[in-house]
């Protein structure tokens, strides 16, 4: 058997009072094919930003998932809650 998941992969930048981490690998396909990768072979279908690198897409690929449907699209940035961006 194997999982098919279907979701979003991008960058998280993300502050707290004890550190913060910018443009982290994230999204829920990342985190959810990280852990089920260790169950059974997994399949990502994602679209991701033409900002994508290539050491990251390495990783799924390092990892064993198949990647038959990476989509680039170009995209404004989202700015989290409360946040604001100039267009």
């Amino acid at each position: 058997m194997s999982i098919v998941a279907v979701g979003t992969i991008g960058y998280d930048t993300v502050e707290t009072q004890h550190g913060g981490v910018k443009e982290a690998l994230g999204g829920s396909v990342s985190y959810f094919a990280l852990a089920a990768r260790f169950f059974a072979p997994v399949s990502v279908v994602a679209a991701v930003g033409t900002d994508f690198r290539d050491d990251d897409r390495r990783l799924f690929v390092d990892r064993g998932w198949i990647c038959a449907a990476w989509y680039s699209v170009r995209v404004r940035p989202f700015a989290g809650m409360g946040a604001t961006t100039k267009t």
